[in-house]
């Protein structure tokens, strides 16, 4: 979903057809894709276990575990299940529009099972398509479920951008002294994120501007050979689908503007999920007795490396993450750092694939027929 704004719209109805033309659900058959990814997910754990044991030393980190405070931590947690029970809600708001008896336990459920399955692929790019498929099972509208997943995503990119900028404006001497001499690369992160922003609402009032950007690039890309290989096979197919993505996402983006109080609504709860998110990392910060910088500074630091994160196309941006968090954070916490890293990514990454897994094993698979309007 991440991977600039071409494959979002060219790409997203074709992994979801994909995954719900699936003959065996994912459940029961993951592909060799998965395990290779699910394996780079594991390795970079141990990596990252290996490296703070080398470069902290046992009693070190026997020490800092000793003096931290737990009651930070547990309130990390919190902020995680908030985080959690926002972003399903985010889900749920148009959901439940259309399917007046549909259950927030459900949209919740598909929320966490989707997560695991972004967390284990390239740009986290599998977790709508399992979330459409998943919810067909239960009688939703494939076409319905697409149209509330292409909501949710404009309110998320509309609501980073906002997040980042009103964050900015609140800190801009402390984004200068913090971010140094990296900063282009910040701010890099903070440019792609307008462009998608304006991006997505360009295709959304007026697919033919869009259109007549992707189809010279698609052009070009056609006449790239890599060995023996082009890079586009099928220029007119590939043209084709791109026109009916491009029109199909316009139409729904029509349709959505026509629900103003409910994108009002997704808007509000998504900010507060935002909180929640980045409110994690100043509870760890806290946890391991650091003081000196301020929970809003705290706030805008995680909030542009999300936006750097969104653009390192591994699963679950590993190694970018980590050291992107390296980076930012070095001159802020004074004692845990490596620590910090290793907590920071088991609330935000290695949990809620655990989470998933969990709720994927024992969901319940019993058919459900929601109605409709």
């Amino acid at each position: 979903m991440k991977i600039i704004m071409l494959n979002i719209l060219a790409k997203f109805d074709k992994i979801c057809v994909d995954v719900i033309m699936e003959e065996k659900e994912l459940t029961k058959k993951i592909k060799p894709s998965k395990l290779l990814n699910i394996l780079f997910v594991v390795l970079l754990l141990i990596g990252l276990i290996i490296y703070i044991l080398n470069v902290d030393g046992i009693e070190n980190i026997k020490n800092i575990l000793k003096t931290a405070d737990y009651k930070w931590i547990f309130a990390g947690l919190i902020c995680l299940i908030i985080e959690y029970g926002a972003e399903a809600l985010v889900f749920h708001i148009p959901l439940k529009k259309i399917y007046p008896k549909h259950k927030y336990t459900l949209s919740l459920k598909s929320n966490i099972v989707g997560r695991f399955f972004n967390n284990v692929t390239p740009f986290s790019s599998g977790g709508q398509a399992f979330q459409a498929y998943m919810l067909s099972k239960f009688g939703l509208r494939v076409s319905d479920t697409l149209s509330v997943l292409m909501m949710k995503f404009v309110v998320y990119q509309i609501g980073l951008f906002s997040y980042s900028l009103i964050l900015l404006l609140a800190n801009l001497n402390f984004f200068n002294i913090t971010f140094g001499n990296y900063i282009w690369i910040v701010l890099l992160g903070f440019v792609m994120n307008l462009i998608a922003t304006l991006f997505i609402l360009i295709a959304g009032i007026n697919k033919n501007i869009i259109l007549k950007i992707i189809q010279p690039l698609i052009k070009l890309a056609s006449k790239i050979r890599i060995g023996k290989y082009y890079l586009i096979k099928d220029l007119e197919s590939t043209l084709k689908k791109i026109d009916e993505s491009v029109s199909n996402y316009s139409n729904q983006f029509n349709k959505m503007k026509g629900q103003k109080l409910i994108l009002i609504k997704m808007y509000a709860v998504q900010m507060i999920q935002f909180l929640a998110y980045f409110s994690i990392t100043y509870m760890i910060y806290k946890s391991f007795g650091n003081s000196g910088t301020q929970y809003i500074q705290i706030l805008l630091v995680q909030t542009y490396l999300l936006l750097v994160m969104s653009f390192i196309p591994t699963p679950g941006s590993g190694l970018g993450a980590e050291g992107g968090f390296a980076l930012f954070y070095k001159t802020i916490f004074v004692t845990g750092l490596n620590l910090a890293i290793l907590f920071w990514r088991i609330y935000t990454f290695y949990l809620p694939i655990i989470f998933g897994v969990i709720t994927l094993i024992f969901f319940n698979k019993k058919e459900i027929k929601a109605e409709g309007d």
